[in-house]
């Protein structure tokens, strides 16, 4: 069974609905709503060094949901497709 990591893609400061909101670290996915069960929270950390992301949030899926995840993300505020 194949999983592929799903590198940081949600920038938070420009993250639709989150304006206004405490920057904080964590999944920001969950915090969104109706994360799929199929992507896994691995961890967050700040990078005080970037300005245009400043917090990197990293998930995993299994390779079977790989073209699902990337739907989803894409349909996400803030996410890789917006």
């Amino acid at each position: 069974m194949q999983r592929t990591k799903l590198l940081p893609w949600l920038f938070l400061l420009d993250a639709g609905g989150a304006q206004g909101a405490e920057l904080a670290c964590g999944d920001f996915l969950s915090r969104l709503g109706k994360k799929p069960a199929y992507l896994v929270y691995l961890g967050c950390q700040q990078n005080r060094e970037r300005q245009d992301q400043l917090f990197e949030a990293r998930y995993e899926v299994d390779g079977k949901h790989a073209q699902q995840a990337e739907a989803y993300l894409r349909r996400c505020p803030g996410g890789i497709g917006s």
